[in-house]
Formats: C-alpha cells, structure tokens, sequence
C-alpha cells in the first residue's frame, strides 16, 4: 500500500500458490505455466476466480499492487498476486476451504476446474506453453547471465543481484574477448 515496487513483503515461501503461472496478454490473463496435472489449462483465458470475474477480481487486489512502478510491474505483479491463495481469500474472490475455483476459456469453451494451492514454498516442475522459452524466462533465478545472439550481439539478462560482481565481471570480460557491437540488457524480472 506505500505504493513504490521497493517496499513490499515478499510472500512466495509463505503464502499457499496455485500451481499455475499467468500473464497478461492485453486485458486478458492467460495461462502460461502449469502443472502436468494441469496441463489441459495452457493457453487458457482466466474468465474468473471464485465468483468474481477476472476483471472484478484483478480490480480488487490493486491496493496491494505497487502502482507507483511501471504499467508491465503493475501487470506482473498482479498476475502473479491473483495466483496466490491467501490474496485471494483475503479480497473474497475465493473461499477458505482450500481449493480454488477458477473458471477459464479455452477454444471459446467455458471450463471450471478446482485448483488446489501448493503448500507454501513448494517446488514444482512446471509446464510451459512455449518451447524454447524466451531468453528472459529462461534462466530466472539466476543473477546476471548472458549468451551471445550473433556475432556481434550479446544478451544479459537481469534478473536479480546475486553475486553481481563476480557476474558483471565475466560479462565485461566476454564483451572484450568478441569485440562485442551490441549488448541487449533485459531488466524484465529485476525487482530493483
């Protein structure tokens, strides 16, 4: 509620996540990510949580949303907010007993499923619905990583701080060594 994408509670080892991954494609929250029990909902449009719509439920959860960032941290973080069960009990978009009901959309077919929420800090497997994944989401838990495009073109991809220095280090050095003319910096992930 301070509004600014540097104070905030990070919750993903203790909140219950839905085994599922979405994104917001327009106004539209697809999923992207799923557990192999879940498989069947790639690609799917989320049309509701609970007994609220997509759009109702996205409304309800912006006050925890730092909205003094960009409009993709606002996107992102309120995916990634909608697939946490205590948020959604919290804004009443879904009930205490544990599943959650999420209606999707899927080849212009209306599906319900009930999701049961992983228990907090779970480590699964997902699914994607792109193979390969793109660059940015290939590596996310890493620190600085790169990889050459081209000849003369290097990514670096951003995500987080951890063990920047030894990391900035080998980038510099590979920059050197290929004469690099082109370093492409993705700072989608990077939470500042």
């Amino acid at each position: 509620m301070i509004g600014d994408g540097h104070t905030f509670v990070r919750t993903h080892d203790v909140y219950h996540s839905l085994p599922l991954e979405a994104f917001w494609f327009g106004d539209e929250l697809r999923i992207i990510r799923a557990s192999a029990d879940h498989r069947s909902l790639l690609g799917a449009r989320i049309v509701g949580l609970g007994a609220v719509s997509i759009g109702e439920a996205n409304q309800r959860i912006q006050s925890i949303v730092a909205q003094g960032e960009s409009r993709w941290y606002v996107l992102n973080e309120s995916a990634t907010q909608l697939m946490k069960a205590e948020t959604l009990r919290a804004f009443n978009i879904a009930s205490p007993s544990g599943a959650v009901p999420i209606r999707v959309e899927q080849n212009g077919q209306p599906i319900r499923n009930l999701v049961m929420p992983l228990a907090p800090g779970s480590k699964i497997s997902l699914l994607d619905i792109v193979t390969p994944l793109p660059f940015y989401l290939q590596r996310p838990d890493e620190g600085l990583w790169f990889r050459d495009i081209d000849d003369a073109t290097v990514y670096a991809s951003f995500p987080n701080y951890n063990d920047l220095v030894q990391r900035a280090a080998a980038l510099i050095a590979h920059l050197k060594a290929r004469r690099t003319r082109r370093l492409v910096v993705d700072l989608r992930l990077n939470r500042g």
